[in-house]
């Protein structure tokens, strides 16, 4: 099937671009302070008369993570759409669909595999930094959420979401564009 031929190098294009690594690294850099920022959970306690109970812990990391983690989602969210907005705009500006859809491949193939392509980044992306963050937060803290597979869902699914529109305007706006150089 062509669609994965278009689905890989859609995967090869998003990695070799400065976005993608700049993210990942900054990813890396805020999973470890968020993790400091938890292990100084049990110290708060420390100025007062007794120290904080587990119940007080994991009622803090509880609420620290739901926050980090909707921050995550949110940075998840920005991210598929500026790597989704200019994956086909882009390229039917530069040229580039024109040559591949000159070959023995349809629109729906080609616009599938883009779509799929940055679906799997998504979850390249997403998948390990979001397990990384609570399985150090259990290490740490000895915190873990309740539900984590459902809500790693819902984030995904947002950004999937919020990837499929921002394609999906990306095909219009390349079709405008295309129309208005004309």
């Amino acid at each position: 099937m062509l669609a994965l031929t278009v689905t890989r190098l859609q995967l090869q294009e998003l990695v070799r671009r400065r976005l993608f690594l700049v993210l990942l690294l900054l990813t890396v850099v805020v999973v470890a302070l968020t993790t400091w920022g938890f292990s100084r959970i049990p110290s708060l306690g420390d100025s007062r008369a007794r120290p904080m109970s587990s119940t007080e812990i994991a009622a803090v990391a509880s609420q620290l993570l739901i926050l980090v983690m909707f921050m995550f989602s949110f940075v998840l969210a920005f991210s598929a759409v500026f790597a989704a907005s200019p994956a086909i705009s882009a390229e039917v500006e530069s040229g580039i669909t024109l040559a591949l859809l000159a070959r023995p491949i349809t629109r729906l193939e080609y616009v599938l595999g883009k779509w799929l392509g940055l679906v799997a980044t998504v979850l390249l992306y997403a998948i390990p930094a979001a397990v990384a963050q609570m399985v150090l937060v259990q290490l740490v803290v000895g915190y873990s959420p309740p539900h984590p597979l459902e809500f790693l869902g819902f984030v995904i699914g947002e950004a999937i979401v919020i990837l499929t529109f921002s394609l999906l305007l990306s095909t219009r706006f390349a079709g405008w564009s295309a129309a208005s150089a004309d």
